[in-house]
């Protein structure tokens, strides 16, 4: 899209970052007073670079503060945001804005850099980069309605980035819109020619032969992680069989991170070291179900009980690679990305007979939509399970009214669909607007055999 107003279409991290500077420019010519606020939302799905983008454009503001003026940027993780608004509800009620809260918690010892990054914001010379909107859990909500009612208004530059499920709409009419594009058959096959250059040409077939498309028509290495993950999983598989979805990669992936902790772990210890897996699916699942990204001592407790000792031990010798440490004192880990959370929480509703934070179809929200879409994936004992849980398999009519995330929902169906098990005949979505998106994880179910051939 044109957002710059020079006719420069940003393609590239570069010209958003030259936007970003346009919007300075223009916020100091015209004392603030823009027609349009400069702030910019960009969107993407999961996985599919978000988070990569920040860190590139942190690094282009700071090589252009080397020629002249420049902005200052301050980032803030989704997840962090999140659990430092919980911990320190009092600093964010009293503080001139939630990032600014923000950095009095996270530099509190360090008050020259608060004091720096505050002055950026007063000034207008600072950019709010908030990443990861969707991994606020159960405080999203708030979030998006302060950046509309508070940063907005104040007139920072902002880039925020999120998943485009569930957003409020309403709280973002102020904010110019982009996406982040899918990686194109020629980017693939140039990564792939970094990563292996011995072995592209055949890896690359493998995909174009092997591989299903996914809900857009697309080869699902167009999304990073899962050709990063797909390319790691070559490297170590030579001769041997590739996986053939997007539930297997995770599946290969997550086992090659357990394998490694298990060998890493000594075996005498107690629980012994087979109960790894478990463990760890108990803990995303009840961080999960609570809404929340970044783990602590307390919430591993609540999770598992008298083993959480001995899982912190390990974590903190480093040797969870599942967990990814934040800090120390106290504990604060969470997953590599939140994909491979969700990805544990589709195995723990397959697995382990966990219930769900809601017993209904309808109240199932955005932050377990792609828990669904993963778990589908895993085929029909995970549709077992999700309509166990939601009390779908034995009815012969599901109606939907007006559901908390029709993604969600929609999803939740077509996994219920794989089951041999479900009695369903009729759906009745009429009540219900069932957007673009929603319709893509619906049609899915087509290719299901079983209970959807019963439907009318």
């Amino acid at each position: 899209p044109d957002l710059s107003g020079e006719n420069d279409a940003v393609v590239t991290v570069g010209s958003l970052c030259k936007w970003v500077l346009h919007c300075y420019t223009s916020l100091s010519q015209t004392r603030g007073d823009m027609h349009a606020h400069p702030c910019l939302l960009i969107t993407a799905g999961p996985a599919a670079g978000k988070t990569t983008l920040t860190s590139k454009l942190i690094l282009e503001l700071k090589a252009t503060a080397l020629k002249g003026p420049s902005l200052v940027p301050i980032l803030v993780r989704g997840q962090l945001w999140q659990r430092r608004l919980a911990e320190h509800h009092e600093i964010f009620d009293s503080a001139w804005n939630w990032v600014d809260a923000f950095v009095q918690v996270e530099y509190r010892t360090q008050p020259a850099i608060v004091r720096m990054l505050r002055q950026a914001m007063l000034s207008r010379r600072a950019v709010l980069i908030l990443d990861g909107l969707d991994e606020c859990g159960e405080f999203r909500c708030h979030f998006e309605r302060h950046i509309r009612r508070t940063l907005v208004p104040q007139g920072h530059v902002i880039v925020a980035l999120s998943r485009p499920n569930g957003l409020d709409d309403a709280c973002f009419r102020a904010f110019r819109r982009a996406s982040l594009q899918p990686l194109s058959e020629e980017q693939q096959r140039q990564v792939l020619k970094k990563r292996l250059p011995e072995a592209a040409a055949d890896v690359w077939r493998y995909i174009c032969d092997r591989l299903p498309l996914d809900g857009d028509n697309l080869r699902i290495t167009s999304n990073p992680l899962m050709l990063s993950m797909l390319a790691s999983i070559a490297e170590v598989r030579v001769g041997r069989e590739m996986p053939k979805s997007v539930a297997d990669l995770y599946q290969v992936a997550t086992d090659a991170m357990l394998k490694r902790a298990k060998r890493q772990i000594d075996p005498t210890s107690e629980p012994t070291v087979r109960n790894l897996d478990k463990l760890l699916r108990l803990v995303f699942m009840h961080a999960h179900r609570v809404g929340r990204r970044v783990i602590n001592s307390e919430l591993i407790t609540a999770a598992i009980g008298s083993d959480a000792p001995w899982l912190e031990r390990q974590i903190r010798h480093d040797l969870v690679p599942l967990l990814s440490m934040l800090q120390t004192d106290p504990l604060e880990v969470q997953a590599p990305h939140l994909s491979f959370q969700e990805f544990m929480v589709a195995l723990a509703i397959q697995d382990d007979a966990t219930k769900l934070p809601v017993q209904s179809l309808e109240k199932l929200d955005a932050f377990w939509a792609n828990v669904i879409r993963l778990g589908s994936g895993l085929g029909e004992q995970f549709g077992n399970a999700i309509g166990e849980r939601l009390g779908l398999l034995l009815v012969e009519e599901i109606k939907v009214g007006e559901p908390a995330n029709t993604v969600a929902c929609c999803a939740a169906l077509s996994a219920v669909m794989q089951s041999t098990s479900a009695k369903v005949k009729t759906l009745r979505l009429s009540e219900c607007h069932i957007d673009d998106a929603a319709m893509k994880e619906l049609f899915a179910a087509t290719q299901f055999k079983g209970a959807l051939n019963n439907l009318k």
